[in-house]
């Protein structure tokens, strides 16, 4: 069970990748809305709260039953308003060429977290059914 709070942890940060992902592409959408406000997803407080997660809350229905995951309503990470300002002059404060930046960026650190849960998952199966490299 020493796997299970490591892989809640890769859960909730790709959680948070795919978050900015979708806070990036509104932003896009709204690039020429006025008065729009530009989100983001704050990964630092993210990783705050899964640094600080040292125990796993184990819950059933039945006492026969382990826990299940828990609520993924609750682990969803909300993009909130960036605070940057409205520069005199434009219609909001999302730029193109940031959005893309961080479009780009967010890809890749899903991927890097992907290789991680996979080979956390090979690991595993490889354990499990004995095989070795």
């Amino acid at each position: 069970m020493a796997e299970r709070p490591f892989i809640s942890s890769i859960q909730k940060l790709m959680g948070a990748s795919v978050s900015q992902q979708r806070a990036a592409a509104k932003n896009i959408a709204n690039q020429n809305t006025p008065g729009y406000r530009r989100i983001e997803v704050d990964f630092r407080e993210v990783l705050r709260s899964v640094n600080n997660t040292q125990t796993v809350k184990l819950e059933g229905t039945k006492v026969q039953h382990l826990a299940a995951l828990r609520d993924r309503q609750a682990e969803q990470v909300k993009a909130v308003d960036s605070g940057d300002p409205i520069e005199e002059g434009k219609v909001n404060n999302v730029d193109l060429d940031t959005e893309m930046g961080v479009m780009a960026k967010t890809q890749l650190y899903y991927q890097v977290l992907t290789r991680v849960m996979r080979g956390r998952f090979q690991k595993l199966n490889n354990s499990i059914t004995g095989q070795t490299r």
